[in-house]
């Protein structure tokens, strides 16, 4: 396969992460009310500018060009005026956490532990961890506790 920007990687995206779901979901049981969506950002060459793309699980993983500029999911409130990119992103996702808290657990949409920022340009990529939630710790026992007891023959993978 051969890869030059994020528009030719897209065009091979969408079968890639078909054949991908459907493994995930027969390996490891996974009932139909799971979705997942993946998001992928880089420089578009065309255009000169960056871009993102999102697959849907929901919309068999069809490619779904993204508006240019800043976009959050599950919904909160963009500061308005100036503000300090990636700092706001540590009260936005407090605010995305406190909403989906009160949606039923198998509909809410789970905000992670940590907030890492990949930042990307025409020329690179860089990352680095923003922000770890006080209940990280907490939430990471609870899921390798979960896995633990779930692993077949006393396995622990």
């Amino acid at each position: 396969m051969v890869i030059n920007g994020i528009n030719n990687l897209d065009f091979h995206t969408p079968q890639g992460l078909r054949n991908l779901w459907d493994t995930y979901c027969e390996e490891f049981n996974i009932t139909g009310h799971a979705t997942t969506t993946v998001y992928q950002f880089g420089y578009c060459q065309e255009t000169d500018k960056m871009m993102a793309i999102a697959y849907r699980s929901k919309n068999n993983f069809e490619s779904e060009p993204r508006p240019y500029g800043l976009a959050a999911k599950p919904e909160c409130t963009f500061p308005d005026g100036d503000y300090d990119i990636p700092a706001i992103f540590v009260d936005m996702m407090n605010e995305q956490r406190q909403i989906q808290s009160n949606i039923d657990v198998n509909e809410r949409i789970y905000i992670g532990g940590r907030i890492h920022v990949l930042h990307v340009t025409k020329t690179g990529c860089s990352s680095f961890m923003l922000h770890e939630f006080s209940d990280y710790q907490q939430y990471e026992s609870q899921l390798f506790a979960n896995h633990v007891k779930k692993c077949p023959s006393g396995n622990q993978t």
